[in-house]
């Protein structure tokens, strides 16, 4: 195991029809897309029971020196079960939010010689199994942000499906570029996206403020289509206080 633990500061097609022929082709496209110093960061809160199952999926694509897992404060073995991966560990002492998690997974990334970072959580949700075909998205579209986009059809409740569309559309008229949506932490974001934007966000609205500050700077930001499962793990979304913090995102940096 490599741990570090921190203090309270924390400084187009469709893929699945591809995913469906196996694991062999994927695995050739991601040796053909030459991508083997792209990251993956895990922001992981309380998720025990679905990390290792994540991980073994993930290490088939990157090696473990190429993963950071940032175990958020968590007290439910969180952190020893992923240290059994030969992963990169870094915890908080308490829990900071997602936001806070990611930053420290973008500080600790930049300490390695990786073009990109993919970001994906900890819980299940989001399909290892993509990793390889969203580089190859990016190497394609040449941007500096990729945002998964999801087909929200019977994987989320009538009132996080609505909260997620309204919040994408206020994030792509105030950007002036449309983002189909702004919620997801399925990403890939680029190393000059990791060293030139400075991000403050500590838990959900961080995902929202890369968004803005990285259109404001002038990067050039894509799509890719992701599928959506069920969570292993209860959301650790606050509905109301999440939309307060948003808000503010958008009145600091619009």
């Amino acid at each position: 195991m490599r741990g570090v633990r921190l203090n309270e500061t924390a400084d187009s097609g469709r893929p699945g029809q591809d995913l469906q022929t196996g694991s062999i082709m994927i695995r050739e496209r991601y040796s053909a897309a030459g991508s083997g110093e792209t990251g993956v960061i895990i922001p992981a809160f309380q998720a025990a029971a679905a990390v290792g199952n994540v991980l073994s999926k993930v290490l088939a694509y990157v090696p473990g020196r190429r993963v950071y897992v940032i175990d958020d404060g968590s007290t439910d073995g969180t952190a020893d079960r992923a240290n059994g991966f030969g992963v990169m560990l870094v915890r908080h002492d308490r829990n900071l939010g997602k936001g806070a998690a990611l930053r420290t997974g973008f500080k600790r990334a930049l300490e390695d010689p990786v073009e990109a970072v993919i970001t994906l959580d900890g819980d299940g949700q989001h399909d290892p199994d993509l990793i390889p075909v969203l580089i190859q998205a990016w190497r394609i579209q040449g941007v500096d942000l990729m945002l998964g986009t999801r087909n929200f059809k019977g994987a989320m409740s009538w009132d996080r499906v609505l909260s997620n569309t309204l919040s994408s559309l206020i994030v792509s008229c105030v950007s002036g570029r449309r983002i189909p949506d702004s919620q997801c932490g399925y990403r890939l974001v680029s190393r000059k996206i990791m060293e030139s934007i400075p991000l403050t966000g500590r838990l959900y609205e961080m995902e929202t403020e890369i968004i803005l500050k990285a259109v404001k700077a002038g990067y050039q930001i894509g799509s890719f289509p992701v599928t959506v499962k069920a969570s292993e793990a209860s959301s650790h979304i606050r509905r109301l206080r999440d939309i307060v913090r948003y808000l503010g995102v958008i009145g600091r940096n619009f």
